[in-house]
C-alpha cells in the first residue's frame, strides 16, 4: 500500500502544478479560455513596463511573420496552416501567440474566435493583420496586395518606433553624465587647482 502511494504520489503532484492552459476543457467557451490564457500571463495579467517590452517585440516582429504567413499562402496552404507552420519556426511573442491560436483551434475553438483571439494578444500592431486573416477566411479571392500593403506599414511603423527611441537616447544618457562625469570632471580637474591656489595663498 505504502509503494502504491508513492507512485501515485508525483501523478497528484503534477496535475496540481499542471499550467492553467493544460487544464482548459475541449469545446469550453473562448471568454472562459481567454481568461484562463490572462491568468497565465498574457497581456492582461502583465505590469505596464513588461506591456511596453511585448509590444515593442511585437512591433519587432510581426513584419517578418507577415512575410512568413504570406509565403506560406502563397505556397498553397490555407490559413490555419499557415499560422501553425510559422508559429513552430517562429520565436518570441508573436510566434506563440501563433501557437496558442491552432492549439485554440485544436481544442474545439471556431477558427474565426481563435483567429479573433490573436486580436487580443497583438492588439494595437496586429489588428490590422487579424482583419486580414477575417477577411481572407470570409471573403476568399487573392491576399497578397492586401499582404503588400500591411507590410509596408508595419515597417514604416517599426521604423518610426526605431526613431523615437534614438531621440530618446541623449535624454537617458543624461543622468549617468550629470551623477558620473561631471563630479568625475571636478574632482580631478577642479579640485588640484583649488587645492593648489589656496596652497600658494596660505604661504609656507
Amino acid at each position: 500500500m505504502g509503494e502504491l502511494a508513492a507512485l501515485l504520489a508525483p501523478l497528484a503532484l503534477a496535475s496540481v502544478l499542471r499550467r492553467p492552459a493544460d487544464r482548459v476543457r475541449r469545446g469550453s467557451p473562448p471568454t472562459q479560455q481567454s481568461a484562463i490564457w490572462r491568468s497565465a500571463g498574457q497581456p492582461g495579467a502583465m505590469s505596464r513596463r513588461d506591456k511596453r517590452d511585448r509590444q515593442r517585440e511585437i512591433l519587432a516582429t510581426l513584419p517578418e511573420a507577415v512575410v512568413l504567413v504570406k509565403l506560406v499562402l502563397g505556397a498553397g496552404l490555407a490559413i490555419p496552416g499557415a499560422l501553425r507552420s510559422v508559429g513552430d519556426v517562429l520565436p518570441g511573442v508573436v510566434g506563440e501567440s501563433f501557437k496558442r491560436c491552432m492549439h485554440h483551434v485544436d481544442l474545439g475553438w471556431r477558427l474565426d474566435d481563435a483567429v479573433d483571439h490573436l486580436r487580443v494578444e497583438l492588439s494595437p500592431h496586429g489588428d490590422a493583420f487579424v482583419s486580414l486573416l477575417h477577411s481572407g477566411l470570409h471573403d476568399g479571392g487573392t491576399m497578397r496586395p492586401s499582404f503588400e500593403v500591411l507590410m509596408h506599414e508595419l515597417r514604416s511603423a517599426r521604423r518610426r518606433e526605431a526613431e523615437i527611441s534614438a531621440r530618446r537616447v541623449p535624454v537617458l544618457l543624461l543622468f549617468p553624465l550629470v551623477m558620473c562625469v561631471l563630479p568625475a570632471f571636478v574632482l580631478l580637474a577642479i579640485v588640484p587647482l583649488l587645492a593648489g591656489a589656496l596652497t600658494g595663498v596660505a604661504g609656507p
